[in-house]
């Protein structure tokens, strides 16, 4: 439920307040053609960011959108949900071809 005009820097901003790093990975998930798809993924190097971020910014208003901020977790009708790579790489470590 973001804005068509959040980017992944904004993103990245409004989720520091939830962690002790500098610089938050975050990203907006986007089609093809690079159209917002209106949702993203932030990456917490701990549970207690996490936990801390849907805590304070569930239901903060952003860009006149309420932003629904929860865990990733299975999509119950297309399955597996695929976060962006920067994420998975941020979050494990860059794949070794």
């Amino acid at each position: 439920n973001l804005c068509e005009f959040v980017t992944d820097e904004i993103l990245s901003e409004l989720f520091q307040q939830a962690s002790s790093l500098k610089f938050v990975p975050a990203c907006v998930a986007r089609k093809p053609n690079m159209e917002s798809m209106r949702y993203g993924f932030v990456a917490f190097r701990s549970e207690e960011e996490k936990e801390t971020a849907m805590e304070l910014l569930h239901g903060y208003e952003l860009q006149g959108k309420c932003l629904k901020v929860e865990s990733i977790r299975d999509h119950e009708k297309h399955g597996r949900i695929r976060a962006p790579q920067k994420i998975v790489d941020y979050a494990v470590g860059p794949i070794k071809r």
